[in-house]
């Protein structure tokens, strides 16, 4: 027995030599394949502990070096989809191009996929200045509206398969000049003779609008004037138009009733008397008002006059000359020439209510004196401030 045992040891020997690979571990493997748990290594047997065991150790940190080169394998993988995206910007503002006549920008896209791929294309998009993050989208379009104020943007748009996208996305950069009351006074409507503004603004500021032009597509242009609040009984100056709080502005093509020289003022709640001058040519139709008879200062009249004088609370100058029972009473007829040349007219209508909280109405009327637009049936009014800003724009088919 012993004589095999030490055969079989030799014959180990020469076949690692004919190998050559005479390493202690190999020969430690080789005598622990035969000696099985009793082979002893240090002071203690694999079986036991494996705490001295390096080459153990070693092939766990090659385990785990060989994980971590897998992963990045799968990473890498990921980013490197086998196929080039590349991104077009096909139509919309150009770099360094001024929009000045609209908010409103479109841009088109398209992306190429080499090679080509049955996947569904999508894009992202992002307008620096505007958005937070990329925006998603099926189409190969978007439409911008911008705010108020004169600010450059950039808008980015990039390809995107699955989760691949294109790393360098298609990009201009631009300016879009509005107005910072855009929109805040907004065409709302026109007719043959007229354009009506309208107030929008939600902080109920006080705008000037004198110096703003109004211009159409087909070269009419009209510069809004000075004008007054209260016409023309105090024969005031004009002065820049502010309006504020869901003010109407009425754009005529008209003539002003009141001559070249006033042709902006805000409409008042005497302008009823203003037909008694003007006759049928006045272009407001409004009613009258009068304070009311007070009853204990005609008490002491006789019957045929108490009438008579309430009958003036209609505010319109009716005629006594003929009624000689108003003729004949001093009293009477004092009273009514008073009362008539003290209220049932424009100015003494004006001394009366002019302090009133609804004296003055949300209308302006501006009589520009000529058709500012055009007759050809279709066109785009635009409105600008004196900086020359857009502040809004209208398109009409007919009127």
């Amino acid at each position: 027995m012993r004589h095999f045992i030490v055969f079989f040891v030799i014959f180990i020997f020469v076949t690692l030599i004919f190998y050559k690979d005479f390493s202690p571990e190999r020969l430690n493997q080789g005598m622990a394949s035969i000696a099985g748990p009793w082979f002893i290594k240090g002071n203690a047997t694999t079986e036991e502990t494996g705490k001295d065991d390096k080459s153990g150790e070693t092939g766990k940190i090659e385990k785990i070096i060989a994980n971590e080169n897998s992963k990045k394998i799968v990473e890498v993988q990921k980013q490197t989809p086998g196929f080039l995206i590349d991104t077009y910007i096909v139509s919309g503002p150009e770099n360094g191009e001024s929009i000045n006549r609209t908010n409103r920008v479109v841009f088109e896209f398209k992306g190429i996929v080499s090679p080509m791929t049955k996947e569904t294309i999508y894009f992202e998009t992002k307008i620096e200045g505007l958005d937070k993050d990329w925006q998603r989208t099926s189409s190969n379009k978007r439409t911008i509206d911008f705010p108020a104020g004169n600010k450059e943007y950039t808008f980015w748009v990039r390809a995107r398969v699955n989760n691949y996208y294109d790393p360098t996305p298609a990009k201009r950069t631009f300016t879009v000049k509005n107005s910072p009351y855009f929109q805040k006074i907004r065409i709302s409507s026109i007719s043959k003779d007229s354009i009506i503004l309208n107030y929008y603004s939600q902080n109920q500021e006080k705008i000037n609008i004198t110096g703003w032009k109004i211009k159409t597509g087909k070269g009419g242009e009209f510069v809004i004037p000075q004008g007054v609040e209260v016409y023309p009984g105090f024969s005031s100056p004009n002065y820049d138009i502010f309006i504020k709080g869901n003010d109407q502005i009425y754009i005529q093509s008209k003539s002003s009733p009141f001559g070249y020289s006033s042709r902006a003022f805000r409409v008042n709640k005497c302008f009823g008397y203003l037909a008694d001058y003007y006759g049928s040519t006045f272009p407001f139709r409004y009613g009258k008002i009068c304070p009311k008879i007070n009853r204990e200062e005609i008490c002491y009249f006789s019957n045929n006059c108490q009438n008579f004088i309430f009958q003036l609370q209609g505010c319109n100058r009716l005629n006594y000359s003929q009624n000689l029972k108003i003729v004949s009473d001093a009293s009477c007829v004092e009273y009514i020439n008073k009362y008539i040349s003290q209220y049932l007219n424009y100015d003494g209508c004006l001394n009366y209510y002019l302090k009133d909280d609804n004296f003055l109405e949300k209308r302006w009327y501006i009589f520009a004196g000529y058709s500012v637009l055009c007759r050809c049936g279709k066109d785009t009014i635009y409105l600008y401030d004196r900086d020359g800003l857009l502040v809004d724009k209208y398109y009409y088919e007919q009127y």
